[in-house]
């Protein structure tokens, strides 16, 4: 079983990662991902990268952009420099499922969920941008996928992540009414 530990919406505050990361390494992730919007506004996104490859010691760790990551290219960039897996959006698959990572500024976690991209359809949309914790279930068909927006680290009530751990009996869960993530409170930093 894969623990996926998710994260969105840091806007470039060091102090809440740290606090987020923490809430979410206590439970030993596999890996990391980071729906967007890791820096913002004044605020770069360096110290949260930084966080993020120092706290995952080595696990994989994929992000994508957000509307507030006003220079993708740089962002790119400094994830290399960390070792940190960048897509627009970030597709993967892990242990059977596919997972399209993405920020949600346009909606296009819908789109990808009812139409796939380039032909793929995916398991798991994540997404992030509304700082609102949500999962649903939409049926197209014969087939369904998974939206997930863990909530957000900054601007938010309450400050909010999330632990999903991928179906042991492989995809799609045989229980998906009992199949769902844990959403977690992140304090303030001390």
């Amino acid at each position: 079983m894969t623990r996926l530990a998710v994260l969105s919406d840091t806007h470039g505050r060091v102090p809440e990662t740290a606090a987020a990361l923490a809430v979410l390494n206590a439970h030993a992730p596999d890996l990391f991902l980071h729906c967007g919007d890791v820096g913002g506004g004044r605020y770069s996104p360096h110290g949260v990268l930084k966080e993020l490859a120092r706290v995952a010691d080595g696990r994989p760790v994929y992000l994508v952009p957000g509307n507030n990551d006003r220079d993708p290219a740089a962002l790119k960039a400094l994830a290399a420099e960390r070792g940190i897996d960048y897509g627009d959006p970030a597709l993967l698959e892990v242990d059977g499922v596919r997972l399209c990572v993405t920020h949600g500024t346009t909606w296009e976690h819908e789109e990808f969920a009812e139409h796939g991209l380039d032909g793929t359809f995916h398991d798991i949309i994540l997404s992030g941008h509304t700082h609102r914790p949500t999962w649903e279930r939409r049926r197209f068909g014969d087939r369904s996928a998974y939206l997930l927006n863990p909530g957000a680290c900054w601007r938010a009530t309450p400050r909010t992540v999330a632990l999903l751990d991928l179906p042991p009996q492989g995809f799609p869960p045989q229980d998906p009414a009992k199949w769902k993530p844990r959403f977690l409170e992140v304090p303030w930093p001390a």
